[in-house]
């Protein structure tokens, strides 16, 4: 579903040149879920921007994304504005700072509906309340009249989970998608992840920083550090019988295997 091969990213700036990704490969199959983790800094956001091409002017972008056999760098924008939200969905870490907050949930859900040709009018409003409801959302069609400062954490991410898939991508990519949620909705969220994944059979490319999530959701992890993947393997493997001495040090510094906190 997407190979990612020799990916480099640098951001220019007045003082020179900083490399945020430095030859990455990685490789995501249908319907599983890879979770990508590191400390901050460490590349993981910028990856994940790279693959739908919203990295910002100052960023130059070098090596291979290809969905599904196209490749995704050097596409013009027009052509990325197109796959994103048809083909790769996004969810971001702070959904009030993502969501607009003059239009109401469901206006912004038929927006994207909308955008990429999926019908008008009434057929466009009830499957806004389909989505909303498959997302978690209770009394769907009323909440589809709220706006985002009326709704709680929780839901406002679910109505940007909603508004991701509104398009029924091949792809969904989470960036640190539960960090601003408190322990009980981080794992309704998880659950929801999975169970969205599941059914539709998408493939999820998660970012995190929080191995605890790791352990709950992904099927493969690759461990970043300065850029680079240092570990790559199925997520009980790496997790159990970590391999890389940085991979060890993000374990013993968040959490034990057993989910207690570690020495």
């Amino acid at each position: 579903m997407l190979a990612i091969r020799g990916l480099v990213v640098d951001f220019f700036g007045e003082g020179g040149a900083v490399r945020a990704v430095d030859g990455v490969d990685l490789d995501l199959d249908p319907g599983e879920t890879l979770a990508v983790v590191g400390e901050s800094g460490s590349g993981k956001s910028t990856l994940a921007l790279a693959v739908p091409g919203l990295l910002p002017p100052s960023a130059r972008i070098a090596g291979s994304i290809r969905l599904a056999g196209q490749e995704l760098v050097g596409l013009a924008e027009p052509a990325l504005r197109v796959l994103r939200g048809r083909r790769i969905g996004l969810v971001f870490q702070e959904p009030m700072t993502s969501l607009n907050p003059v239009l109401t949930i469901g206006e912004q859900v038929r927006e994207v509906l909308e955008a990429h040709g999926l019908g008008r009018g009434r057929a466009v409003r009830a499957r806004v309340v389909e989505l909303l409801a498959e997302v978690g959302i209770a009394d769907p069609a009323s909440r589809a009249g709220a706006y985002a400062h009326e709704l709680s954490g929780g839901m406002r991410q679910r109505a940007m989970i909603a508004m991701a898939l509104a398009a029924d991508p091949a792809i969904l990519i989470a960036d640190e998608p539960t960090t601003a949620l408190d322990v009980t909705i981080q794992a309704q969220i998880l659950d929801l992840f999975r169970r969205l994944r599941d059914r539709r059979g998408m493939a999820l490319l998660l970012v995190t920083h929080d191995l605890g999530v790791v352990a709950e959701l992904a099927d493969r992890v690759a461990v970043m550090q300065a850029g680079r993947v240092v570990e790559t393997g199925p997520a009980r493997r790496v997790l159990d019988a970590p391999q890389h001495g940085y991979t060890r040090q993000l374990l013993a510094a968040t959490l034990s295997l057993d989910g207690g906190a570690a020495a």
